[in-house]
């Protein structure tokens, strides 16, 4: 080390660390600066502690030894940036003459810590578009974009997903398998592990010379699968899948002791059919023929739960497994019980009414209508989706009617068309044409249509429309959200509970609930009527001359000559601490018409009384509301 170096640690004026830097700084050294890039060192005073720079372009700079050992890295003459220095020309024809091999050396000499757009920048300053010789429009940009492809498809580089992650370099012989491997082995999420997964399958025959490497990744997936067993089932399933579609395209071994989707679903997960619904068909498919593979009533078990909540596709899918199987016993019997119970998910009902398969063509019956009509009534209550594909079956079938009624009792076919006359969600073109259907199976069926023709007013009046204050409107909105959002979901609950603790018939509970249910939605029918038909008002500027909406009428009993001040609103205010009266109340109708000066005969307790009308004047105290 230089003695001038050795006594400045010794006087403390640089570390020890400092001077093995600055001994590497000799003149005609070469050294990267943190912000201005690389400069080789054109004189060293260490006497007077000064270090003289040239940096690329000419320009030259004087540092202090302290500032030099701080922002000064040095560098082998051999590095890019040195060579860039003595020998840019040479430099540009090596790029352009082997480009993947100079990016190579690039990331290596810059300790591979440039990021895709670091090292889209460093290229662009080391060939400006005029280093192109077939020139054009954006010559870089197009050599750029060509180099990238090659450098994915090249073994030696990883290539980040992420901007701000850099470009590794592997000193291995071309094998793009690896590339996946890596994949997988960096995923850490979910989401990541997934993708790599798909990633793999799609990549399977890079592995056709490399079985240890396959199964190594089989191996990997298999961890990941049984970790995220209690954490993420949908996850773990996803895996699964894949793993075992890759063992049979590759035809490579199961790995010892590996989970397999038959063990998994030994303990099924709580709402298996969501778990699989985003998955594709196949995979759903497979991963229900692996629940079937418990055999005997653990596997139709399976397949029955995932029934009363999976949508179309897992629906398809297990019920072809069941069929397949020749199980019919468990698959009829569970469309019994929840037809029976109202409670049959929409999607197997439009299954089975749209299939029809031969050995369940016994549950094509009016009670089936009915049950679904139900379903669909319910599911419109929660504003809920499942019902859609139902709805349309049920609407659009043209033989399902004449299939149902073909061999019902009298009874049960007029309790069908009383529930279609009855129900709200089918548009009125749909349920005459269900009707038609009905009458055209069954013609006697018309005199009960004509029946109820007879009992609804050819013309019905238009509704009366109310005159109601903003408050009262207000509270009973509120009252119709309580109940839409909170009431009848939870009464859904209660149902849904109490059907849950076993046999319905003496369940006192369900019973409850489901007249509850019927409470309800009355209810919410007539609240949607009475907020259709009526009119807010805010009593403003009534007519004061005779009593009417809005006015303040002061009376005096003839008998008592006691003095009294009635308040007449909206047809929903009334509160007889506070003088209120309703304009539809007997007392207000006895006042309305009539002026200051006349005598009323007015409703009491106890009969009638006369009153005099001492004053009319407008209402305005709104807060008493």
């Amino acid at each position: 080390m230089h003695s001038e170096l050795l006594k400045a640690v010794e006087e403390g004026k640089i570390s020890q660390q400092q001077a093995n830097i600055l001994d590497q700084l000799a003149p005609g050294a070469f050294a990267l600066h943190k912000s201005w890039g690389c400069a080789r060192v054109a004189g060293a005073d260490f006497m007077l502690g000064q270090l003289e720079l040239e940096f690329l372009g000419g320009r030259r700079q004087t540092m202090q030894i302290g500032f030099a050992a701080a922002a000064l890295t040095p560098i082998p003459d051999t590095h890019i940036e040195a060579r860039r220095m003595g020998d840019a020309e040479g430099v540009r024809r090596e790029a352009l003459g082997n480009p993947v091999e100079f990016v190579h050396n690039v990331i290596t000499d810059f300790n591979s810590r440039l990021t895709l757009d670091g090292l889209s920048d460093y290229l662009r300053s080391a060939l400006p578009d005029a280093a192109f010789p077939e020139g054009g429009k954006e010559p870089f940009k197009r050599w750029w974009t060509s180099l990238r492809t090659k450098l994915k498809t090249d073994g030696r580089f990883i290539i980040p997903s992420k901007k701000n992650e850099f470009i590794l370099v592997r000193e291995r012989p071309e094998a793009p398998h690896l590339d996946i491997v890596d994949a997988f082995e960096k995923a850490r999420q979910p989401k990541e592990q997934a993708a790599a997964a798909e990633t793999l399958l799609r990549g399977l025959a890079k592995f056709d010379r490399a079985p240890d490497e396959l199964a190594r990744v089989l191996g990997l997936l298999d961890k990941a699968a049984a970790d995220h067993q209690r954490r993420s089932p949908a996850h773990a399933i996803h895996l699964l899948c894949i793993r075992d579609e890759i063992i049979d395209r590759s035809k490579a071994p199961l790995p010892g002791g590996a989970l397999t989707l038959t063990s998994f679903l030994s303990h099924p997960p709580a709402h298996l059919a969501a778990l699989i619904a985003p998955l594709p068909a196949a995979r759903i498919r497979h991963a229900l023929e692996a629940g079937a593979a418990l055999g005997g009533a653990a596997g139709d078990n399976l397949l029955i739960d995932v029934l009363s909540e999976g949508d179309s596709k897992v629906i398809t899918e297990a019920t072809r497994l069941l069929l397949d199987k020749g199980h019919l016993e468990p698959l009829r019997d569970n469309l019994r019980r929840t037809i029976s119970e109202r409670n049959t998910n929409p999607e197997l009902l439009a299954w089975l009414l749209s299939k029809r398969p031969a050995g369940l063509a016994g549950l094509i019956t009016p009670e089936t209508l009915e049950a679904a009509i139900t379903v669909v009534e319910r599911e419109a209550i929660k504003d809920s989706k499942r019902a859609v594909r139902l709805h349309k079956v049920l609407a659009d079938d043209k033989t399902l009617m004449g299939t149902a009624l073909a061999s019902a009792d009298g009874e049960a076919a007029r309790d069908l068309v009383r529930k279609i006359m009855r129900t709200p969600v089918f548009e009125a073109t749909d349920k005459r044409s269900l009707l038609a259907r009905a009458i055209k199976a069954r013609p006697e069926l018309q005199e009960l249509l004509e029946a109820g023709e007879e009992k609804t007013p050819a013309a019905a009046p238009a509704a009366k429309i109310l005159t109601v204050s903003w408050t009262s409107l207000e509270r009973r909105k509120k009252d119709y959200d309580d109940l839409v959002n909170v009431r009848i979901p939870a009464n859904s609950r209660d149902i849904q509970v109490a059907r849950e603790q076993g046999d319905l018939r003496e369940n006192a509970g369900f019973k409850f609930a489901k007249e509850q249910q019927g409470v309800l939605l009355r209810q919410k029918a007539e609240l949607e009527q009475m907020l259709a038909n009526c009119r807010g008002t805010n009593f403003e500027n009534p007519d004061t001359s005779r009593a009417g909406i809005g006015t303040t009428v002061r009376l005096r009993d003839k008998d008592s000559g006691a003095e009294e001040e009635l308040h007449i609103l909206g047809a929903w205010d009334g509160d007889s601490a506070k003088n209120i009266v309703s304009y539809l109340a007997a007392a207000a109708t006895a006042l309305i018409g009539h002026a200051a000066g006349e005598t009323v005969r007015m409703p009491s307790e106890s009969g009638e009384r006369e009153v005099d009308i001492l004053s009319v004047t407008a209402f305005k105290n709104l807060e008493i509301l």
